[in-house]
């Protein structure tokens, strides 16, 4: 089909009920095919991380593993979807008759629309469209970057692509090996080693800190060192010299006398 004949298809294209309705069933039996397909992947997959366990070639059964949890992670996502084309395709008919989303199917539209851009579902695709052709561009563009923070928070988290961590792939290799009763152990992880190793500083070790006591306040300080504005002030008493006056000058008496002649 020419771009020309598609362009002048997508003018005249419009929202039908029924349409979305037919692509809503299809995406949910398809995401079931799909979650089935991975299911069956994952039973072979854990049959080959046992053998490998069981052989001793554990850096295989690590990758395998990192595979077999990516996998259980799609799992979960065409699970969450195919329960959102279920919704949505009983509430075609209330879908229909309103002229914006309704609320409370606001989060399994734009959850759709966001998965629609990253799985390969053409049925969904094909429900992404007629949302557009009922809501607008704009409305569905927001959803599929998730800028509208309306999409299932569990479906961003499972199809963000992140390498698991090391203890999620050890704990997925000691549910193996207890499943097939494969001796293997558990190998430390590099945070448990660098916690063990020797010379490793150890924080609950140290005694605690003591906490400094609350400073007196400035109206106690006060008190302590001025004394109170109630009693009066009394100085130190001296002993007075019976010779010195009020001006502190002390005469001597060994001095010759002085004559003043007129």
């Amino acid at each position: 089909m020419s771009s020309l004949k598609k362009s002048v298809m997508g003018i005249f294209d419009r929202w039908k009920a029924s349409t979305c309705k037919a692509n809503l069933q299809l995406a949910g039996k398809r995401c079931t095919l799909q979650r089935n397909k991975v299911i069956k992947s994952q039973r072979v997959a854990e049959r080959e991380i046992a053998e490998m366990l069981r052989q001793g070639r554990e850096e295989k059964a690590r990758i395998k593993a990192e595979q077999l949890i990516a996998n259980q992670k799609m799992e979960s996502a065409y699970d969450i979807l195919e329960t959102h084309c279920e919704l949505l395709f009983t509430r075609i008919q209330y879908i229909d008759q309103s002229k914006e989303c309704p609320p409370d199917l606001i989060c399994p539209v734009a959850t759709l629309i966001y998965a629609e851009k990253r799985l390969t579902v053409p049925e969904m695709a094909n429900c992404v469209r007629q949302f557009e052709l009922k809501y607008g561009r704009t409305w569905c563009q927001q959803h599929i970057d998730n800028s509208s923070q309306d999409v299932a928070p569990k479906l961003v988290g499972l199809l963000t692509i992140s390498p698991p961590s090391e203890t999620m792939v050890l704990d997925a290799l000691e549910e193996i090996a207890n499943k097939f009763e494969v001796e293997w152990e558990r190998p430390p992880t590099i945070e448990e080693k660098l916690a063990t190793a020797p010379g490793a500083l150890n924080v609950s070790s140290f005694p605690p800190f003591p906490m400094p006591s609350t400073p007196p306040s400035i109206t106690q300080h006060q008190q302590q060192v001025s004394p109170s504005a109630s009693e009066p002030t009394v100085l130190p008493e001296t002993a007075s010299s019976p010779d010195k006056d009020n001006s502190g000058f002390v005469p001597n008496p060994e001095a010759d006398e002085i004559d003043f002649e007129d």
